[in-house]
């Protein structure tokens, strides 16, 4: 289905400083910095600085002083640098979510084992805020909708600010990271070993599915995460694959849906291919904050005495029946 993929909004900062010099000390011991820095091949310069200093605070000064480390400044301007496509003309909320989540994988795989992602995230926000400009803006906007839970009350603060300064939001921080729910469905193989579900969004006209595989050999978790701009071709397949394997085709209550991704994001990842490994870091942030959508959805329904979802399939994998469905 590489066809039916939406393409990605790549977002590769200049310049990022994964350890935050005021941050450093709290985080690992200067020794262990350096053996880190010099397991990764640094220069012999930069270690040399390092045997001179007393500690992490006077590591971090020598180094940017020698101009072996970017000062924040710069450090900050390079982060933006990779948010400047969300300030072109025809950039819509989910390019500009795209950006955001696939900044995020980037930031999780980069950053030190020991270093908490709320924790970083937080301290570059208060970098960004402090810098300014539309890029900021734009940075802070979109982590207020997609970031972890625990960073976007401080990103949304943040952008307010910047708006309260003169700044103007882009036309699609409006309504960002939260489309209209729309259709979800999926099939799993004859044996369970694996499942596949589509969720379907949409913001005005134009909708997207988020396209995910589980598989349950695996340990339950996500295998596999993309996006979508034909969710109809998504369906299609999916109703033709049913078909031909004699599976049972399945239409979802966002309900279910959400019980089923919710539990299998509840497990560790599980991608194989170097391209499910890439599509799961780019894209599982942004499945996080879909989930939490099909979740509220399911929850308003409840609320107001709508459908009931089948709760015989939300408990159980979809495709143990063998009967064809479209």
């Amino acid at each position: 289905m590489s066809n039916t993929r939406r393409p990605k909004q790549r977002n590769r900062p200049a310049h990022l400083t994964v350890v935050p010099r005021d941050q450093a000390a709290d985080v690992v011991e200067l020794a262990e910095f350096r053996a880190r820095l010099a397991a990764a091949g640094a220069p012999p310069a930069v270690l040399q600085v390092l045997d001179s200093a007393s500690d992490m605070a006077e590591a971090m000064r020598c180094l940017t002083e020698a101009g072996l480390l970017p000062a924040q400044e710069e450090s900050v301007a390079g982060l933006l640098e990779g948010w400047q496509p969300l300030l072109k003309p025809g950039c819509d909320a989910l390019d500009a979510e795209l950006c955001g989540t696939e900044f995020l994988g980037m930031i999780r795989g980069a950053a030190p084992a020991d270093v908490g992602l709320p924790d970083l995230l937080t301290e570059m926000i208060g970098q960004v805020r402090e810098y300014g400009g539309p890029e900021a803006l734009a940075m802070l906007r979109v982590l207020a909708a997609v970031g972890p839970a625990e960073v976007r009350p401080a990103a949304g603060r943040a952008a307010d600010a910047l708006v309260a300064a003169g700044l103007t939001d882009r036309p699609w921080a409006q309504g960002l990271g939260a489309p209209r729910v729309g259709r979800c469905f999926g099939y799993a193989d004859a044996f369970g070993a694996q499942e596949s579900i589509a969720v379907t969004f949409t913001y005005g006209r134009k909708s997207h599915a988020v396209v995910v595989l589980i598989d349950h050999d695996l340990g339950g978790g996500i295998k596999d995460c993309f996006l979508s701009d034909r969710p109809d071709r998504i369906r299609a397949k999916y109703q033709q694959a049913a078909r031909g394997f004699g599976l049972e085709f399945c239409d979802y209550q966002p309900a279910e849906a959400g019980e089923i991704l919710t539990a299998a994001l509840s497990m560790q990842p599980c991608p194989v291919e170097p391209d499910q490994i890439e599509d799961v870091r780019d894209h599982l942030d942004l499945l996080r904050s879909r989930v939490e959508l099909l979740v509220a959805d399911g929850a308003i329904l409840s609320i107001r005495g709508g459908r009931p979802a089948a709760r015989g399939r939300a408990g159980q994998r979809p495709a143990r029946a063998t009967s064809g469905g479209a």
